[in-house]
């Protein structure tokens, strides 16, 4: 399975976190080298959302994303995460496929040590681009997983 740019961020960011390694351009980098191009499914739906709503580059959109929905992630109990990700598969590799464990548990590790505005600012973001990200995502989670799944990550959020 071909990793996706955001589950590429987030195990970039647990290696430089297990390294000791806090230089967020580097972990950024290191993400999109990794990463190649996103899938289809996600650059046209959520990535691609974000990218014509708010006038940003996909790399932006992927990391932005990444950083908070890692945090969300970090928040839930498993059987939300769960729900969340079964009705809205595109989210599982974004937030750590779905479980406490593996992935999910580095970017519970990554969103405490680097919170959600320096991984925005590592991106080319200022802080205040996390209040827009929001209500774009909700909205793809509500119209993709409905209501139940939205309230679920507004919740965490």
């Amino acid at each position: 399975m071909k990793l996706s740019k955001i589950t590429a961020l987030l195990l970039a960011s647990g290696l430089a976190l297990s390294a000791q390694a806090m230089d967020l351009g580097s972990i950024t980098k290191a993400a999109t080298e990794v990463a190649a191009p996103a899938s289809t499914s996600q650059s046209s739906g959520l990535v691609g959302a974000l990218t014509s709503g708010l006038g940003i580059t996909s790399t932006q959109a992927s990391g932005g994303a990444a950083a908070l929905l890692g945090n969300a992630a970090s928040k839930m109990s498993s059987d939300d995460l769960s729900s969340l990700t079964g009705a809205v598969p595109a989210l599982s590799s974004m937030m750590g496929g779905g479980s406490s464990s593996g992935l999910a548990g580095m970017a519970s590790t990554a969103a405490t040590a680097l919170s959600v505005t320096d991984q925005f600012e590592s991106l080319g973001l200022d802080a205040g681009m996390v209040t827009k990200f929001m209500p774009i995502i909700l909205n793809y989670v509500q119209g993709e997983g409905g209501s139940g799944a939205m309230n679920l990550l507004k919740s965490a959020f």
